[in-house]
């Protein structure tokens, strides 16, 4: 997965900067685990790996948008602004299907 990552961002710093964003997911799964007395067993898991890979896949997109402001000569400021706003959208719908699903 990692090779995979590396060769479509292709820029340690991107990577890791992906990569970095994943454990926030795990904040709010601790907290509905808490909320809603559940352990975490073997579901769970598989549906905090489900939510990494869809936290690891928008962020690749969302960094990806934003590299592609800044060659338009954006200031980085701006172009992270820009790039959330034109995303949002598409991640959110994404996002919804998959976990109505």
């Amino acid at each position: 997965m990692l090779v995979i990552l590396m060769l479509q961002l292709q820029s340690f710093s991107k990577l890791f900067l992906v990569l970095s964003v994943a454990p926030f997911g795990l904040i709010g799964v601790v907290i509905a685990l808490l909320i809603s007395g559940s352990p975490l067993g073997f579901v769970a898991l598989l549906g905090v790996i489900a939510l990494v890979g869809m936290i690891v896949r928008n962020s690749v997109i969302l960094v990806e948008q934003i590299e592609q402001e800044r060659a338009q000569g954006v200031a980085p400021w701006d172009a992270v602004i820009e790039a959330t706003t034109h995303r949002f959208r598409p991640i959110l719908l994404t996002a919804a299907a998959a976990i109505l699903a």
